[in-house]
């Protein structure tokens, strides 16, 4: 049986300083060492975690860049702050988070101020038509894409495949088990884990994503992960056998937990999220906040306007001639900092874009506004062209009604 010592202080009567154990010892402590009016030097901590003043420090990787995630504080919403009447796929409100529908109600999606303590904003789903018998192929979730190029740090397909750590704060009316699924796009592969929500106030909520050391993940610009949150599915995901913390093949039936609530059951239902991080490592650390300039910036690599006519009647602008029968306008030359090659379309949607160009007889002739590019990536060019007369001139251009709304140009090169 090993010595032992037991005491109550340990002083110095000499010195400032107190030595315990030999060169190259260990000293093992089980409990807690308060210091108070001192300090600590020249320390080595060799357990999994590090925890100061409450908060977790990362187990591996950098202190900053950590969060793969782009926008996690719900901060930058381009395309606008409300979505409603959404019962199909696409990117509602807030930037690089997509929205799933299908067959699974109605919702008003939005930037909301709900938020917990240190954050100002999250995204809300609210239920305006609900759908409380799903078919089996009913969907609802909420998913960011994370550029492949992005994760080659995780090792993804090798012994030294990264653990990380997904985290995020969730509120919701409506407690019972979501799924959340981190799905590799490349090697068509996924792990899913429950996530049990008990009360209805904003809670934090962690899952460790265990390195995948069959998976692949390319150095390209394509999706090389899905992070999704499930809040609602059919049976074609759920009748098969759940992942529950384990890679694995992609089986359709084996995706999603049979637990998952139908979160379209009721038109009182809504939720709320924010503080979405993925890092490398098994702590979820503190959110790493970025400022709304460095957010907007990286979330227009995928998605960006420009306003290409404020919406006043009268308000007139010069195109320069095209062709005999076109006027057009470079409003974008150069698209290097997006992903890929852009769609373009005018906003917001529906927006007919019409104009009125002036004829050099005198008069003011109806025409429409389009958005299209030239060349190929990186070295596209947006450009805005309206019909026009033949006579091979430049065209004064204006705005065709006192109600018309801002013309702006939608830039998109989403994953």
């Amino acid at each position: 049986m090993a010595s032992q010592l037991r005491v109550d202080s340990i002083e110095s009567s000499v010195g400032s300083s107190v030595g315990i154990g030999t060169t190259g010892g260990t000293v093992t402590i089980n409990g807690s060492v308060n210091i108070s009016g001192g300090s600590v030097a020249n320390v080595a901590l060799t357990p999994s975690s590090l925890s100061i003043n409450g908060n977790a420090y990362p187990s591996a990787g950098p202190l900053s860049n950590r969060n793969l995630i782009i926008n996690g504080a719900m901060q930058v919403a381009q395309r606008g702050t409300s979505s409603t009447g959404q019962t199909t796929t696409g990117y509602k409100a807030v930037d690089r988070f997509a929205t799933g529908i299908a067959n699974a109600g109605t919702w008003t999606i939005t930037q909301s101020t709900d938020a917990p303590a240190g954050f100002s904003n999250s995204i809300k789903y609210d239920c305006t038509t609900s759908n409380a018998s799903l078919d089996s192929t009913s969907e609802l979730w909420i998913t960011q894409r994370i550029e492949a190029q992005n994760l080659q740090h995780l090792n993804y397909g090798t012994a030294d495949a990264q653990d990380c750590t997904f985290s995020f704060y969730f509120k919701t009316n409506k407690t019972g088990v979501y799924t959340v699924e981190i799905f590799q796009a490349d090697s068509d592969r996924t792990v899913g884990f429950e996530l049990n929500v008990t009360q209805t106030g904003w809670q934090k909520y962690s899952f460790v994503i265990p390195g995948d050391t069959a998976g692949t993940i390319n150095n390209d610009t394509g999706i090389g992960l899905w992070c999704f949150i499930w809040m609602a599915t059919g049976t074609s995901k759920t009748s098969g056998t759940f992942t529950n913390g384990t890679w694995a093949a992609n089986a359709t039936t084996n995706r999603l937990s049979s637990n998952t609530v139908n979160f379209a059951d009721s038109t009182d239902n809504e939720c709320f999220i924010t503080g979405v991080q993925l890092e490398v490592g098994t702590v979820a650390t503190p959110f790493e906040h970025r400022s709304y300039g460095q957010e907007l910036a990286l979330c227009q690599r995928y998605y960006k306007q420009i306003l290409a006519l404020q919406g006043r009647q009268n308000q007139s602008f010069f195109i320069s001639n095209y062709g005999n029968t076109s006027a057009v306008n470079i409003i974008e030359a150069g698209l290097y900092d997006m992903r890929a090659s852009v769609n373009t379309s005018l906003g917001p949607t529906g927006n007919t874009g019409n104009v009125q160009y002036y004829s050099y007889g005198g008069t003011w002739t109806s025409s429409t506004l389009t958005a299209s590019t030239i060349g190929l990536y990186p070295h596209q060019q947006v450009y805005l062209y309206a019909t026009a007369d033949g006579d091979g001139r430049g065209k004064l251009m204006r705005r065709s009604g006192a109600s018309d709304p801002d013309i702006y140009v939608e830039i998109d090169a989403e994953l």
